[in-house]
């Protein structure tokens, strides 16, 4: 069988070597050239499609890109990279999928599981793509989906899956909140018969329309006593890892005493020091303006706000309210800051800067005693940085390098 690989980042190139360590016929495209060097049959041009029976596309390969939409056009059978991956594993999966919090559920269920002596692998928009994945038969796959990989995921792969929240996000991508939503609320076409699906009340709430009468839903109030340090978006997310993780016959006693284990992924609320009593926080896994909002909610006390890179087609005008009597200051950065203070800065002094240095050498001059210097970009960061760990790493790195300054 021919197949064409759209899009050769880590995903796409995953699916790559799978198919061609089957001995299938397999070529690439991406529009970046540089990525397809060393690739047989790899193309700098987009090659007829004629030739191939299956296209395989990695998520970030946009819907949009005439070579994809030439493949549906000519009735070409389109997958992606997960699907591909998954029609060849048989042993059970779970998927997470939200705007926000889904890495920090996928690591957390990953872990209870593991500490329950129960075998378990993080795969998927976490890092690791499906497709690279190497069978172990007795492993629980617990996989994080992002939109993208939701969009032309078909079957019914998984025995478990929660949908954590859904709130404004990739509105560069989708033309409305609804068909975002929409793309999120597919996995529940994706669970086993026998399967269940969890969403959050607020889902439930806000998309009603979505949604069938089998899935199930939870909230705040949900029945599990945790530390009182676990409040907001943490419970939330640790409620939705004990539903997947009970499933497989964790006990409570056994999920709490893992939990005590856990540590929680970086760049998100991340308290990087205390430097003359100001608080420096990195929240560079913040790429959507709920995240933000969540951040600050969390925060006591007089607050100095860092923002910006990509818009991502979201207003900020959510902002306005939720930062009321906390936010004091805004800097903002990258290409959207010129938006931000379009609509922001009637109700909050803004700045914008080149630069995340400069903002945060600004931050440190403004905070007083007591302040906390957020950095919760609530945008993507491709203007200036490769991705959200570079940008959190480069805040991190200012703080830490100031820290050794002070007296």
């Amino acid at each position: 069988m021919k197949y064409l690989i759209l899009g050769l980042g880590k995903s796409g190139m995953a699916a790559y070597h799978l198919l061609k360590n089957e001995g299938h016929e397999v070529a690439g495209y991406d529009d970046d050239p540089s990525l397809q060097e060393g690739l047989t049959g790899s193309s700098v041009t987009p090659p007829t499609l004629d030739p191939f029976e299956c296209i395989v596309v990695s998520p970030g390969f946009s819907p949009s890109h005439p070579f994809y939409q030439s493949a549906l056009l000519k009735g070409k059978k389109v997958i992606s990279e997960v699907e591909l991956a998954l029609t060849r594993l048989n042993q059970p999966s779970l998927a997470i999928t939200g705007t926000n919090g889904k890495t920090t559920v996928t690591l957390l269920v990953t872990h209870i599981l593991n500490h329950a002596g129960l075998q378990a692998k993080s795969l998927g928009n976490i890092g690791t793509p499906v497709a690279s994945y190497i069978a172990q038969p007795q492993e629980i796959l617990v996989i994080e989906l992002s939109s993208f990989q939701l969009e032309r995921l078909e079957g019914r792969f998984f025995d478990s899956g929660v949908i954590l929240n859904i709130t404004p996000d990739h509105l560069d991508r989708y033309p409305t909140l609804e068909s975002y939503a929409e793309t999120k609320c597919r996995l529940q076409q994706l669970i086993k018969p026998q399967g269940s699906l969890w969403v959050h009340e607020q889902i439930l709430r806000e998309f009603p329309f979505l949604l069938s009468a089998k899935v199930q839903s939870y909230g705040n109030s949900f029945e599990l006593i945790l530390p009182t340090r676990y409040k907001g978006h943490d419970r939330e997310n640790i409620i939705a890892a004990w539903l997947l993780c009970r499933a497989f016959g964790v006990s409570m006693e056994r999920f709490l005493a893992a939990l005590e284990g856990f540590c929680f992924p970086p760049h998100r609320m991340e308290r990087i020091a205390s430097i003359n009593e100001v608080v420096y926080i990195n929240d560079s896994k913040s790429t959507n303006i709920d995240a933000t909002i969540k951040g600050v909610e969390t925060l006591e006390g007089r607050v100095i706000l860092i923002v910006g890179g990509v818009h991502k087609g979201s207003s900020y005008r959510p902002w306005r309210i939720s930062f009321a009597h906390k936010v004091i200051q805004i800097l903002a950065i990258g290409s959207a800051s010129s938006l931000i203070e379009e609509e922001l800065s009637d109700l909050y002094p803004i700045k914008c800067y080149p630069s995340l240095q400069e903002a945060f050498l600004q931050a440190k001059q403004i905070a007083s005693p007591g302040d906390t210097v957020l950095f919760s970009p609530g945008c993507s960061s491709f203007d200036q940085f490769k991705d959200y760990v570079q940008r959190g790493n480069l805040f991190k790195k200012y703080v830490l390098e100031e820290g050794k300054n002070e007296p």
